[in-house]
């Protein structure tokens, strides 16, 4: 049985708020996969009903891993886990880390190694000359 989808043409807000009526609590994720929207077009549309209402409409009802469950109704903000930062942040360094644009492998020279042209085809130029 396929999940029922809200119309196409209704706007991204008011299609977060018709998935979350009907399979709420969902991550970001999910109700992206539902809707057919991109993630970060699910984060602007709870951005904006969070801000214009705070948690009268919109609230975190649990975490699952890193991410927020939303839920659909007044509540509560759920406490975010200490260790959902400690990771992101980690993670982060990580990927910043190794993004640099500087090649991780060093290669040293060894004995016997023969040395590259500047060109790969200086070499085959030289003989052709007239």
């Amino acid at each position: 049985m396929t999940k029922p989808r809200p119309p196409e043409e209704a706007s991204n807000t008011r299609r977060v708020l018709f998935c979350l009526s009907l399979y709420a609590p969902m991550t970001r994720a999910e109700i992206a996969q539902t809707t057919g929207l991109t993630s970060d077009e699910v984060k602007a549309a709870i951005d904006i009903q969070r801000r214009r209402f705070g948690t009268d409409q919109i609230y975190m009802i649990d975490w699952r891993g890193e991410e927020a469950l939303y839920a659909l109704g007044p509540g509560i903000d759920a406490p975010r886990p200490s260790d959902v930062r400690a990771g992101r942040v980690k993670r982060n360094y990580r990927q910043r880390a190794e993004s640099d644009g500087q090649p991780k492998v060093i290669i040293k020279p060894y004995q016997g190694m023969v040395g590259v042209p500047a060109h790969p085809f200086d070499g085959l130029l030289k003989g052709k000359q007239s």
